[in-house]
């Protein structure tokens, strides 16, 4: 993403950060079970194997037979100053992607992040994960997201006109980005 897109990240940036002519690219690519790596976007979505799900910020972040991953070789492709987004669909869940002592916890590898400042980049879903709704509560959920705030900047960007910026507006934020999780 450019600065600009960065500065005003909105629902309308991140609609134009999939170009048209792409879609029908990542779709085939996604439709194969690959992961889509273009110039300005990676994508992925989870795969289901046997006895386990490789969820897509894990198939994104971790290196694969070539050393590197996708995210690593779209950093390398990256012109100075741009700004770096990286966005899921759901949060990030509790039990595979953000346990810190979980195999297939993606937290490890959101260092491909450090070297890119805090105001040119940030992590962002839409919806919540609705697998750790009826286990967590609220504060359980939150305190997870501090691992991947204590990264980078960390924002829900669902229908409303803007991101909300979690972490960043105390108690305000807090309930717009959990909006929609069933406990008190």
């Amino acid at each position: 993403m450019t600065r600009d897109e960065c500065d005003t990240l909105d629902n309308n940036v991140m609609a134009n950060v999939i170009p048209s002519d792409l879609k029908d690219d990542i779709q085939d690519a996604i439709f194969q079970g690959k992961v889509y790596e273009g110039s300005r976007i990676a994508f992925a979505k989870p795969v289901r194997h046997r006895n386990y799900w490789d969820h897509a910020e894990y198939q994104l972040l971790v290196p694969d037979g070539s050393g590197e991953s996708p995210v690593q070789r779209l950093l390398k492709k990256m012109e100075p100053n741009q700004c770096v987004l990286f966005h899921s669909l759901l949060s990030p869940c509790l039990d595979y992607c953000i346990d810190p002592q979980g195999f297939y916890s993606f937290l490890p590898y959101l260092n491909v992040f450090e070297n890119i400042n805090n105001n040119y980049k940030a992590f962002s879903f839409s919806y919540l994960y609705k697998g750790d709704q009826c286990c967590p509560t609220k504060d359980q959920l939150w305190d997870a997201w501090r691992q991947i705030r204590d990264e980078m900047p960390f924002y829900r960007c669902d229908n409303r006109p803007q991101c909300i910026e979690c972490f960043a507006g105390g108690q305000q934020s807090k309930e717009q980005c959990l909006q929609g999780f069933p406990q008190a």
